[in-house]
């Protein structure tokens, strides 16, 4: 009964442990739409992180709301883990609007500033039109 007991306690054990950096959520934008939005909450000390890939020139719209308004987002291109240009000064924010310099795999981190945080994420990728 006792090896029984142990073998429950670690095995739960372990699965908070896995879980304990928060989501991992690729977005998959539906055909035909440029826009995103979950609602989602986070755990203090943990990280949701949802990446998408994005191509050169589109123009790239992140806004969060919290009922605490305490989630904040870091958006970063996924291979170098740099912030992007207008996020550099901040590195955290509750928006963020700029053009992607570069084609690839970008991630949005949300993180509480402090407690849990209960939030609403507004994703919008769009292509830029040029006029001639």
């Amino acid at each position: 009964m006792k090896k029984i007991f142990l073998a429950v306690i670690i095995f739960f054990t372990a699965v908070t442990l896995l879980n304990a950096d928060g989501i991992y959520k690729r977005i998959k934008f539906e055909k035909g739409k440029s826009s995103f939005i979950f609602n989602g909450a986070v755990v203090g000390g943990d990280t949701d992180t949802y990446i998408f890939r994005a191509k050169k020139n589109q123009d790239l719209k992140v806004s969060i709301t919290s009922v605490k308004d305490n989630a904040e987002i870091s958006v970063i291109k996924d291979k170098t883990e740099k912030s992007l240009e207008n996020m550099a000064d901040s590195n955290k924010t509750k928006e963020f609007t700029g053009e992607i310099t570069e084609s690839g795999e970008y991630k949005i981190l949300v993180k509480p500033s402090e407690g849990n945080a209960s939030y609403k994420l507004y994703v919008e990728l769009e292509n830029r039109y040029f006029e001639f």
